[in-house]
């Protein structure tokens, strides 16, 4: 988990500093805790218990929580169009964060990022906020990083990345790190971090210079985490700086006769917002509640018919399918419709279709063997309760109007070369029944071009993502097609729990409900669609955008864990790359 706390202010200053003292300062503050993959717990506690302090010491603040990408960018805007003019400069960011190449990336939470050059594009880059800060040198700027910040994305990452890149402070700024460079952070099982948790111990004690502040916050966090954490500083501050100064510090820093202090102006603006915002998801909910009554009652109407009633659950979810941020019973009556719809299914006999009989199956000339999978109709995706999602929420009704023929086992290496000829494998010493890899989504259509050539027909393609889904399931509605108990893959897939760091011969697991091999782990299998967001409510015969940047493939593979591996899981790259993990299985048309 990575949470980043990104802090620029400014501290009370001796009177040695009169007007930047009195002058007006500024603020922006965002939390970013509602991210769909990896959802962090004390952001917006952070930001709101931040932003409070800093209304009581003057500040004029931008507040923004669970921001995307734009709102983020929109309120770094509002904030630069208040900057100019000011004594002080404020900017608070808690949420997720990224070292890429040396640059620190602060994550909007609708990210979608695969590969490195994702975070670029679609992070916000800590250096522009930074020039934003830009201006007068009498300005005083503190940059605060507040961050748990182990990285989710090192498997898919080539470069190691511990933690953030150092940032030194130019003229005027402090930066206070919660670690040393490239080191983890704690998040913290209270309502703060330990860090955070510290900082507002010491913030507004009368009398400290903003270098104690952080001596006596690096002292505390050492004792609180045994030693795991040490806070770091690098400063360019010029002069004396006070976030709270005493009577006697005034008094010797300067000439002029003590002046009477302003009152303190609260900002009741944000609490405020967060009131009416819980008024109206207040109502919603109450509405949620009334609608799951008038579907649960029509459910029991003898005179409606299965399929209708399944309908009624599914305009239930289309119509409340948002997030109550104050609530999780929205959360469980989602979860209830879903098996609702998944109970009616069963009854009638549609989720559940019988195994395809023995000799509905098929061989080509170069030994693939394949299964008829009848049409039917499943619950794709994983609800937003499940671990490791990978975009594969909304879950949602697919039906499969056609039956179709899928490859039994992973593409081997031997077949890959009776019709290719070379053998492009990372694992080429494995033999002939190991699944071939290291083959990008161009290759594998190449492969079934030159297939479809030697078979004289034009039947054989990549499954869709819907097909690879329904097949893999084979009627469940589990995790994975044996249960939801991760524990028990070992029989069924070669994981990084078996897999002694390599690929296996394929068959060699116990098949699925329809005779499929190896539809978890070994190998990651290309599928035909391009990556996108699913759709609430029904669809029938799905098969992904018509256009994108990625390619999606499905199964887990041999260097993941069992998380990876589950059913519903979805993994995406661009279509041209290739790994010692990512193979494919075909499909064909009967």
């Amino acid at each position: 988990m990575i949470c980043l706390l990104l802090w620029i202010g400014v501290a009370w200053l001796c009177p040695s500093q009169t007007e930047a003292a009195s002058g007006r300062r500024v603020a922006l503050v965002i939390g970013n805790a509602g991210y769909k993959d990896s959802p962090l717990n004390n952001p917006v506690n952070d930001a709101r218990d931040i932003a409070g302090l800093l209304g009581q010491m003057g500040f004029e603040v931008i507040l923004a929580e669970n921001a995307d990408r734009r709102a983020m960018l929109e309120a770094v805007d509002r904030f630069a169009d208040k900057v100019p003019g000011a004594a002080a400069a404020l900017f608070y960011f808690s949420g997720h964060g990224l070292q890429v190449r040396g640059r620190n990336y602060l994550l909007p939470i609708n990210y979608h990022i695969a590969t490195e050059i994702d975070v670029e594009v679609e992070g916000l880059d800590a250096y522009r906020v930074l020039g934003k800060m830009e201006g007068p040198g009498d300005r005083v700027n503190i940059v605060i990083l507040d961050a748990c910040r182990n990285n989710p994305f090192a498997r898919k990452f080539r470069t190691p990345m511990h933690g953030l890149a150092r940032l030194d402070a130019p003229r005027g700024t402090i930066l206070a790190y919660a670690t040393d460079p490239d080191n983890t952070a704690l998040d913290g099982r209270g309502r703060n971090s330990p860090y955070t948790e510290a900082l507002k111990k010491y913030l507004t004690e009368p009398g400290l210079s903003v270098e104690q502040v952080f001596k006596k916050v690096r002292q505390e966090v050492i004792a609180k985490t045994d030693g795991k954490q040490t806070p770091w500083e690098s400063t360019s501050l010029i002069g004396d700086f006070y976030f709270v100064p005493t009577p006697a510090i005034a008094a010797s820093s300067t000439s002029a006769p003590p002046t009477t202090p302003t009152p303190a102006r609260l900002d009741f603006q944000d609490l405020q917002q967060e009131a009416a915002a819980r008024r109206k998801w207040s109502e919603w909910q109450t509405a949620m509640t009334q609608a799951w009554s008038q579907a649960e009652a029509l459910e029991k109407d003898a005179a409606l018919p299965t399929a209708k009633k399944a309908e009624v659950w599914e305009r239930f979810l289309a119509a409340y399918n948002d997030d109550n941020p104050f609530s999780q019973d929205d959360e469980a009556l989602r979860a209830r419709a879903l098996d609702r719809i998944a109970h009616l299914d069963r009854e009638q006999q549609v989720a559940l279709a019988p195994p395809p009989a023995a000799d509905k199956t098929f061989t080509n000339s170069i030994g693939q063997k394949f299964v008829l999978i009848p049409s039917g109709t499943f619950m794709m995706g994983g609800s937003s309760s499940q671990s490791g999602q990978n975009g594969d929420a909304p879950q949602h009704r697919v039906t499969m109007t056609k039956a179709f023929y899928m490859q039994n086992t992973e593409a081997t290496q031997g077949q890959w070369r009776a019709i290719m000829g070379k053998n492009p494998s990372d694992f080429s010493s494995c033999g002939d029944d190991c699944p071939v890899e290291n083959v990008s989504w161009p290759d594998a259509q190449e492969f079934i071009r030159r297939l479809n050539t030697k078979e004289g027909e034009n039947k054989y393609r990549l499954p869709t993502e819907a097909e690879w889904e329904y097949a893999c399931k084979a009627g469940t509605t589990t995790a994975f097609y044996f249960g939801d108990d991760g524990r028990l893959l070992g029989q069924y897939a070669w994981y990084n729990g078996n897999s002694a760091k390599g690929t296996q011969a394929v068959g060699r697991k116990k098949p699925n409900q329809w005779g499929l091999y190896d539809m978890h782990g070994n190998v990651w299998e290309w599928c035909e669609d391009w990556f996108g967001p699913y759709q609430a409510g029904s669809v029938t015969d799905p098969t992904g955008p018509s256009s994108g940047s990625y390619r999606v493939f499905r199964g887990g593979g041999w260097h993941f864990d069992a998380k990876y591996c589950r059913s519903e899981f979805r993994g995406r790259r661009s279509p041209g790359y290739r790994a010692g993990g990512l193979g494919f299985r075909l499909a064909r048309t009967p």
